[in-house]
């Protein structure tokens, strides 16, 4: 759906000024990640663009718990948006998104991430405390039902553990299908994954989705056993998420670069900039992706739980 005619459809199109979009424009959402306690709140979020000229619109949310008071215009240059939260009377936790639009010839989509906690504290596991940075996200892809965590006695989740192939297929496709009941090809597309593998059915889908083609094309493999790097990561994580169409035409991400390790004509480029864009990461750094580092089971509930369980108002 093209902005103009989402803008048609929440009645907002006359709210749009004319102008002549820079072709260099973007913009800096400060913060992108916020979290917010049981009892709501209120905040403000910066916008700052690369020039004055730059226009963008705030759309608000399609979660009823977040509002967007203000603006209620589209603006040019810098600016802020004024949200407030409900409370939240339930024990678990839920996010959602403010979403924002940079107009031009090719509109850009990007969202502040809200995360709320619930009026329990869980801990889901006996590895991530209460206070662990990331057990709200853990609690949420736990519940989702996309992870019993690495040991069931004891229940750990082993959050600074890297990740493998494996453990991701399965992780991506529940998040992506939304079950862990599904069709796939019974004749296997690797030579390294059997019938009898553990993750073969998510590696199998993963292959009949687009998502993979393996870490090598002759022989055919999948390599279920290695790491997954922070650059294949996005690009898993994009293409289950828009399809492998759409991600691969790069649709709809900011072209200015944010990190200094990831060049513009990098294939996974498209991918960790629509992370970037959509608040799923904010990088290893403040300049930085590290696409070659490991990732961690930790991290990859934060990026699961941001980009699958959060509704978000428009892709």
């Amino acid at each position: 759906m093209g902005y103009l005619r989402f803008l048609l459809l929440m009645g907002l199109a006359s709210m749009v000024p004319a102008f002549s979009q820079l072709s260099f424009c973007s913009l800096t959402i400060t913060p992108q990640n916020i979290a917010v306690v049981s009892g709501g709140g209120s905040g403000s979020v910066s916008v700052k663009a690369s020039d004055p000229g730059c226009a963008w619109v705030a759309l608000g949310s399609n979660s009823v718990w977040i509002q967007q008071t203000s603006p209620t215009a589209a603006a040019t240059g810098n600016g802020t948006i004024a949200y407030t939260v409900a409370a939240n009377t339930n024990p678990t936790p839920r996010s959602g998104t403010l979403t924002l639009v940079l107009l031009g010839a090719t509109s850009v989509n990007l969202q502040v991430q809200i995360l709320q906690i619930g009026t329990i504290i869980a801990q889901p596991f006996n590895d991530v405390s209460v206070d662990h940075p990331f057990v709200e996200y853990v609690n949420q892809i736990r519940i989702a039902g996309l992870t019993n965590g690495c040991s069931l006695f004891p229940p750990l989740f082993c959050p600074e553990r890297s990740v493998s192939r494996g453990q991701v297929a399965a992780l991506l496709i529940r998040a992506a299908l939304g079950s862990d009941t599904f069709a796939y090809p019974n004749l296997p597309y690797f030579e390294d994954v059997p019938q009898n593998h553990p993750f073969f059915k998510y590696i199998q889908k993963l292959r009949e989705l687009a998502i993979t083609s393996g870490c090598s094309a002759s022989p055919a493999r999948y390599c279920p056993d290695a790491d997954v790097s922070r650059r294949q990561m996005a690009i898993f994580l994009i293409r289950g998420k828009f399809g492998s169409v759409s991600a691969n035409a790069g649709f709809g991400f900011t072209p200015n670069p944010y990190f200094t390790d990831v060049a513009a004509g990098s294939a996974e480029f498209p991918f960790i900039q629509k992370m970037k864009d959509f608040g799923i990461t904010s990088g290893c750094t403040v300049a930085q992706y590290c696409p070659g580092s490991p990732i961690s089971r930790g991290q990859a509930a934060v990026f699961l739980a941001r980009l699958f369980l959060t509704p978000y108002a428009i892709y």
